[in-house]
């Protein structure tokens, strides 16, 4: 699993090796698929307690899931641009 604090950083500008662009590229969609699934799993466990006749506060777990996938989004778009500017550099390290 990719440490998020090494995906933190600016790497637009800075010259590293083929290999450390190749890494943050790798650890980067690492990182997306990781949310992803996870996000995915937890729509899926939110959707079968709503459908637990037993379960009741499916209203405040909802509006917490949804600050929760506001805040990912962020995230995400973040690591999007770390893996866009990987990538883009190591097609120029060509």
């Amino acid at each position: 699993m990719p440490n998020i604090a090494d995906l933190m950083i600016d790497i637009d500008g800075k010259k590293l090796s083929k290999d450390e662009y190749q890494a943050h590229a790798n650890n980067a969609s690492n990182s997306i698929d990781y949310v992803v699934c996870g996000m995915k799993s937890l729509a899926n466990l939110m959707f079968w307690a709503a459908a637990n006749e037993n379960y009741a506060d499916e209203k405040s777990d909802m509006q917490n899931i949804g600050l929760l996938i506001s805040a990912n989004m962020s995230f995400l778009e973040k690591i999007l641009e770390i893996e866009s500017c990987a990538n883009f550099n190591l097609d120029k390290a060509k």
